[in-house]
């Protein structure tokens, strides 16, 4: 009993001089971010964009990979306005449980003159139940060019067959 009591305390303290031996983490600034975002189109098709179907008597699957999709961004902060340019995979299933997509992939959020400028490199995965109507987005972007060291992390909310509501925060750490 005694063995236990001192590897507990030895434990304890051993814990409270790592804890000591790390600086407070730095506190960091939000900008609350709202907007839309609009689907733009598929510019042109990806060589590598490929679908294909599964499935049987009860479950149905559509499959998609590499497709290229454009995206305009309008929000309150200038640092997030832009065009997205993804390439997203994804699965539209239905089953006895429902219709449902899947969606995931990656995108660079390009601004400035003509959209030219990358500012931030962004993943995204998400589920969406189609008949229910809910499900959600949740896209995390990391700063880059000008932008690095932020993060943003964003859900959108289908408003129509292509805007978005954008909810979100740009996340910065503190200057001091």
């Amino acid at each position: 009993m005694k063995k236990n009591l001192r590897f507990a305390v030895v434990s304890f303290l051993i814990l409270a001089l790592l804890f000591a031996a790390f600086p407070v983490l730095a506190e960091t600034n939000k900008t609350v971010v709202t907007g839309t975002v609009s689907f733009l189109g598929e510019p042109y098709e990806v060589p590598d964009n490929r679908t294909w179907e599964t499935g049987g008597l009860n479950s149905y699957i559509f499959h998609w990979r590499n497709d290229y999709l454009e995206f305009r961004i309008v929000t309150n902060d200038p640092r997030l306005n832009g065009v997205q340019k993804s390439i997203l995979d994804g699965e539209y299933f239905a089953n006895k449980s429902g219709v449902f997509m899947h969606i995931w992939g990656k995108g660079t959020i390009y601004t400035g003159m003509g959209f030219t400028i990358p500012a931030w490199e962004c993943s995204s995965n998400e589920i969406l139940d189609l008949i229910a109507g809910t499900g959600s987005v949740k896209v995390v972007c990391q700063g880059i060019g000008d932008n690095q060291g932020l993060v943003t992390k964003f859900t959108l909310v289908q408003i129509s067959d292509t805007d978005y509501q954008l909810e979100g925060v740009i996340i910065e750490p503190d200057s001091e």
